[in-house]
């Protein structure tokens, strides 16, 4: 996790301020749960209590295991209300940090809430982090623990990778809609 988080800045909430964490100490050894969310989402609100009551019945148990929110909020006074209001004591970025737009990009986040869950050196053990948690509950930490190292990702484009052009998609969907239109009469 060092890695991933190698001259990053994270931080604890401590009453209204932001607190510097030492990032190797908090996170080595650890299986995390980056938890990409925000206080505007409805489904976020109602999965965040359920992720609380997870991390907690983990840290009870003795589990190594960390949450890294990583906030797509609209102001620094949201994200702090959102953490005093409904989060366990996570870890986060700060508001507005550019590495919260590259980890969405380097794990794909196309939607909140998303909880990814990674080994230590970054590499992804699941992306369907809220689904198990929701349906399984603290006995899925033992699987994601056990699981096969994965290799951590990368923030550069995958070579040969071309980004969809969406403007093709919609044609060719409205082409074959008229098809189907024209052939059903």
């Amino acid at each position: 996790m060092a890695e991933l988080f190698a001259g990053k800045r994270l931080v604890k909430l401590e009453g209204n301020n932001f607190v510097p964490v030492d990032v190797p100490k908090s996170l080595s050894g650890k299986t995390i749960g980056l938890y990409f969310s925000a206080a505007w989402c409805g489904p976020c609100r109602q999965f965040t209590p359920i992720l609380k009551d997870f991390h907690q019945d983990l840290t009870d148990d003795g589990k190594p295991f960390e949450i890294v929110f990583v906030s797509s909020d609209r102001s620094v006074r949201d994200q702090i209300a959102y953490m005093k209001s409904e989060h366990g004591p996570w870890l986060t970025l700060e508001h507005g940090d550019p590495f919260i737009e590259q980890l969405k990009d380097m794990y794909t986040v196309r939607g909140i809430p998303c909880l990814a869950i990674i080994q230590s050196n970054g590499g992804v053990v699941t992306m369907e982090g809220r689904q198990m948690v929701t349906t399984q509950g603290p006995r899925v930490f033992d699987k994601w623990a056990a699981a096969a190292p994965a290799p951590a990702p990368s923030s550069r484009p995958v070579v040969g990778a071309k980004p969809l052009n969406t403007d093709l998609v919609i044609f060719a969907v409205l082409v074959v809609v008229g098809l189907f239109f024209y052939f059903r009469q």
